[in-house]
């Protein structure tokens, strides 16, 4: 065979191979959507659940919000302390 020839049938089998896989890929990701949106939705309405079942039973959280916001706005102001006083002096080089 000619050099010409073998050229393009490479060129012309990989665009083949590249479209075929591309093709299988499609199909695997419409064959795989339905699957994984149920699987997404089972996972938000369990967290649902979950998240308002702990809300209402437990106060853990809460306590722990409560506790670090009057952490905040009872915060100690540490700029007031005591001030060290520095003189500096120029340095030539």
């Amino acid at each position: 065979m000619s050099d010409k020839i073998k050229t393009w049938l490479y060129i012309v089998g990989g665009i083949l191979l590249i479209g075929i896989v591309a093709a299988l890929a499609f199909k695997l990701l419409f064959l795989l959507f339905p699957v994984l949106l149920v699987l997404y939705l089972f996972f938000k309405i369990r967290n649902y659940f979950r998240k308002d079942n702990s809300s209402s039973t437990g106060s853990y959280t809460k306590e722990y919000e409560t506790s670090y916001n009057n952490d905040i706005t009872n915060g100690v102001d540490d700029s007031a302390g005591d001030v060290i006083d520095v003189d500096y002096e120029d340095v030539d080089k």
